[in-house]
């Protein structure tokens, strides 16, 4: 049975930030995920995960100007030092909160210089990333996004994550594997799915077009979730979704029959 993750800077959100755990473990979740929780105090959100029994399963390391509209760390060129930095506080986090993932956010191609060098840079810093992190037990996630959403963004396809992957050289990347922005860019997922599995570390969701819970658009997460329990993944499937109504909880019947059976 697949196991899920609340990603609770998309869920929960009409709460205040450490306020949503509480409502995650209410609803029945045993685990969350993040973006980009360095808003918070890291030992308050480590107190708040604790009172309420709940893993962290994965967050973003640090992307820089990204989020100002920027085109992050990752794939620049010139900026490898402070990817390197953003990778000591990533791990800092994930000692602390324990989790054993962490995504290398790619970004988006800076106008200067080429794809090529936006790539190469991209591999180098991913080959850092798993490498200092590999000690510690964290998997070092990649993922691709869709470009209609998001023009420019470094990595826009399962082939191309899986190449950029290949040419790290590390055997501690793994794919963040998220369904709304595959669907958009390439559909299939099933089968899709079925021939990347060995390469899978994590799986996010929304449904599509609006990113909304599952039901709410053209997927149906009903099968697609049996058919990935079916193939044997055994890893977390993150809610990252925009929730159709105001209250969370009443985005949550898709889950409702998996409630009982979260560990």
């Amino acid at each position: 049975m697949p196991r899920f993750s609340a990603n609770i800077e998309f869920l929960f959100v009409e709460r205040p930030y450490l306020g949503r755990l509480s409502a995650a473990r209410a609803a029945g979740f045993t685990a969350i995920e993040m973006c980009w929780p360095y808003v918070v105090d890291l030992v308050e959100l480590d107190a708040a995960r604790r009172d309420h029994d709940l893993r962290v399963v994965d967050f973003n390391i640090p992307t820089g100007d990204l989020l100002s509209g920027g085109y992050g760390l990752a794939g620049v060129p010139g900026r490898q030092n402070e990817f390197k930095e953003a990778v000591e506080t990533g791990r800092e986090w994930a000692l602390r909160l324990g989790s054993e993932r962490l995504s290398v956010v790619a970004g988006f191609q800076m106008p200067w210089g080429s794809r090529d060098d936006a790539l190469k840079t991209l591999a180098e810093n991913l080959h850092f990333a798993a490498d200092r992190l590999s000690p510690d037990g964290i998997t070092v996630l990649l993922e691709a996004c869709n470009r209609r959403e998001r023009p420019g963004y470094v990595i826009g396809s399962t082939n191309e994550a899986l190449t950029t992957i290949q040419q790290a050289d590390h055997p501690n990347i793994r794919l963040g594997h998220d369904l709304y922005h595959l669907q958009i860019c390439e559909g299939d997922l099933v089968d899709r799915f079925r021939k990347v599995i060995d390469f899978v570390g994590h799986i996010q969701f929304a449904d599509v077009p609006g990113r909304g819970e599952p039901g709410t658009g053209e997927i149906n997460y009903d099968f697609v979730f049996a058919e990935i329990d079916k193939l044997g993944y055994g890893g977390w499937c993150g809610a990252e979704y925009k929730p159709s109504t105001a209250r969370t909880e009443d985005s949550l019947g898709w889950f409702s029959p998996y409630r009982q059976l979260q560990g």
